[in-house]
């Protein structure tokens, strides 16, 4: 760190005095470059910081003039286009004391009204096209609806006076500087207020070096133009928006305010002059699979991704064309955690810097969760505890696993509401099989489901199959991808090829912002085909399983469930002493063999009704036919004594 660096007071800067600086003493490097047009073919334009300054001046007296002024710092919506609207409003809403709340329009209506009734929201603005999900929330909830000017309108204003934001970072540093939400993966989504200490966090990563720690990857930020490919509502967008060209001098390329795809990621790379971008994992998939969109980024100091997990293939190939893949990690909660650049080849691991206060505690299986726990000599780069002051430590509950060979590495695997469990207790990550699968040509994702039972798939194609012969050859064609995910898989978590089903166009997957598959609300939408899948599946097992296994007594029992473990369970040579699990069955095939002999059962006319717990019980077969025929025994026995019951009624 130079001594000119060592004047400046990093971690302790704020955002809306910077940009004002910069403008007045007239900042060379753009703040922001943004498409001529919706296509981003017809090139870019680049903003500076005085005429940012200038339309965020502008938009603070418009504001105070259209809404007055706050009382007690009155929170705002907003929702619009993906365009630079969401960063005008943010910093001007600050300077005219509100604080701006930016919900994704892709909540549903309930989700919206419950969002702004927990914060006690009275104002939304919206430019002059409302988005049809907010019209039918302002037609649900009493508000000041205000329409905002269109950003040609604010970029193009005469000068505007100076609307100073006067608070100290002392002052401010508790404040909210933007009112975000969680994503939603299941119900609704949580209301978390960013500080203007949590970003200013980030401004304090840069004094790591000079603590005897390495940089962070902000550092490769510094002075690049990079595309800007998430929505500008999201949090990460706000990091790579506001934090990373303000205290790392970056310029952000941002994606034109149309759908996201890998065509329009692939022309702002070609006319954006970028050298490096930050891409959705779904985007970068598609990349990967065209010839053409990875010429686009070959040469690129970087490709980063958030949000979600990128396949390993996916990167991989990425990678070859020369460039490097870095993977951004954090929450709304906490911003852009301080991450270490690990070597080109682990780019699917993460090193955590010491400055961070991280502590991994064990789950289970190969897992940790990570906590941040709260350090006074640490605490202007813990930026979570500016986002909660009272908190002692905090997790997001997200889980990791270690390196195999290398100690600091940590890879992660998703999070804890990710996880299945099993009928049988046990647990099975699906995201790395999901990976795998949705490395098909063909698949756009593919999401793991089984809570509470076995596993299936649902499988989204690029083509939706509309007739069976359709689905069964896209079946055929993804199903060594799918039998390649069961290989790494436990035996309790494989798939079984008749446990699929492909979504349809008129229920699309439930995708977050960001555009990661939002797995609770995915599953609630197919809630019945699931059903109708593992109910189909209980019926022809029950319909295919032939009277082999034979309830008549001790011996027969025993002989018959010895034969039904050795030739259709596979357990050959197994004695009616051995324990079913030391010579090899696992918990699949203890589940499948109950559904077998409760189906046989049935077909005999017998209640019997065997639950795997019961063979985890009695491991034997000599013990669990014993256990079978008491069940058989005890249950007719309160068949006899009901039937006697009722006959007597009848008597009286």
């Amino acid at each position: 760190m130079s001594s000119q660096d060592m004047s400046i007071n990093f971690g302790r800067r704020l955002i809306p005095h910077l940009i004002d600086e910069r403008a007045q003493n007239g900042w060379g490097q753009p703040f922001t470059s943004i498409s001529r047009s919706l296509n981003p073919n017809d090139g870019f334009r680049d903003i500076s910081y005085s005429q940012f300054a200038n339309t965020v001046n502008h938009c603070a007296w418009w504001m105070q003039e259209a809404l007055g002024k706050s009382q007690d710092t009155e929170t705002v919506a907003y929702t619009g286009p993906s365009d630079i609207r969401y960063g005008i409003l943010t910093i001007a809403a600050l300077k005219a004391g509100y604080k701006l709340f930016v919900p994704s329009p892709h909540n549903s209506v309930e989700a919206h009204l419950q969002l702004l009734e927990t914060i006690g929201c009275k104002i939304y603005l919206t430019p002059q096209a409302t988005h049809p999900t907010i019209e039918k929330v302002l037609l649900e909830r009493a508000m000041n609806h205000v329409t905002v000017p269109e950003l040609e309108d604010w970029l193009e204003c005469d000068t505007a006076p100076l609307f100073p934001f006067k608070k100290t970072f002392e002052e401010a540093r508790y404040d909210t500087f933007v009112v975000s939400h969680t994503s939603g993966s299941g119900d609704v989504p949580k209301l978390i207020e960013v500080k203007h200490g949590t970003f200013a966090a980030q401004d304090f990563f840069q004094t790591f070096p000079s603590q005897g720690a390495p940089p962070t990857i902000l550092e490769d930020f510094r002075n690049i133009r990079m595309h800007l490919a998430l929505p500008l509502f999201h949090a990460a967008a706000y990091m790579c928006f506001f934090s990373a060209p303000v205290f790392y001098s970056m310029t952000s390329v941002v994606t034109p305010a149309v759908p996201l795809t890998a065509e329009i990621a692939d022309a702002v790379h070609r006319f954006g002059n970028v050298q490096a971008c930050c891409v959705p994992p779904s985007i970068l998939v598609d990349i990967s699979k065209t010839p053409s969109y990875l010429e686009s980024v070959n040469g690129m100091e970087f490709v980063m991704y958030g949000g979600g997990p990128l396949p390993k293939n996916a990167g991989d190939i990425i990678q070859a064309t020369g460039t490097t893949i870095l993977s951004l990690l954090g929450t709304t909660e906490t911003m852009l955690l301080p991450l270490e650049r690990p070597d080109k080849e682990d780019w699917e691991y993460h090193r955590f810097s010491s400055h961070l206060g991280a502590e991994f505690r064990y789950r289970w299986d190969d897992l940790y969760d990570m906590f941040i726990v709260h350090d006074p000599k640490l605490d202007l780069g813990q930026g979570v505890f500016a986002t909660f002051p009272n908190l002692r430590e905090y997790t997001a509950q997200d889980l990791y696993s270690k390196h195999p060979t290398k100690p600091g590495l940590w890879r992660h695997r998703g999070r804890t509401d990710d996880v299945i469990a099993f009928v049988n207790g046990e647990k099975s990550n699906p995201l790395t099989m999901e990976g795998i699968i949705g490395s098909h040509p063909e698949v756009k994702s593919a999401l793991v489901f089984g809570a509470g039972r076995f596993q299936g798939v649902l499988i989204e194609v690029k083509q939706p199959p509309l007739s069976f012969e359709r689905r069964s050859s896209l079946l055929l064609s993804i199903w060594p991808y799918i039998a390649r995910a069961n290989q790494g898989c436990p035996a309790h978590g494989q798939i079984l090829n008749r446990m699929t089903i492909f979504t349809c166009e008129e229920k699309p997957v439930m995708r977050a912002a960001e555009g990661t598959v939002q797995r609770g609300k995915t599953i609630d939408l197919y809630r019945a085909e699931i059903d109708a899948l593992y109910e189909n599946d209980q019926t022809s097992t029950e319909r295919s399983r032939p009277a082999s296994i034979n309830f008549q007594d001790q011996t027969t029992l025993r002989t018959s469930l010895r034969r039904f473990f050795a030739e259709d369970i596979g357990l050959k040579g197994v004695e009616d002493y051995n324990d079913l699990f030391s010579a090899g069955l696992d918990s699949l095939q203890a589940l499948n063999s109950t559904k077998h002999i409760n189906a046989a059962a049935q077909k005999q006319g017998l209640y019997v009704r065997v639950a795997p717990k019961t063979v985890y019980n009695n491991p034997t077969i000599a013990k669990l036919t014993s256990k079978i025929l008491a069940l058989k025994d005890e249950i007719e026995s309160e068949v006899s004594e009901h039937s006697h019951s009722e006959n007597a009624s009848e008597v009286v």
